[in-house]
């Protein structure tokens, strides 16, 4: 059987609804995935309420018009020692 990964110590995860890669920017496209990755990456922080809010802000920046889906956003980081 082969072996899951695991989230070491200070490593996490970042899940969005699909409302978020939906959203239309000011020229008309999808946000999509690869753009909604490159917001993940830079709103990634070491306290993880900060990440939910850098990421929704991020997301949001590039809204044109209203929102038409939810948008859910959860971050989880694992903490402690290598061992935990």
């Amino acid at each position: 059987m082969t072996a899951l990964p695991t989230l070491g110590p200070g490593e996490g995860l970042v899940f969005c609804s699909d409302g978020a890669a939906a959203i239309r920017t000011a020229n008309g496209e999808r946000l999509g995935a690869q753009r909604l990755d490159e917001i993940l990456h830079a709103a990634w922080n070491d306290v993880t309420l900060l990440t939910v809010h850098d990421a929704a802000s991020g997301i949001m920046s590039e809204l044109s018009g209203h929102l038409d889906d939810d948008l859910t956003i959860v971050a989880v980081r694992r903490g402690g020692s290598p061992d935990a």
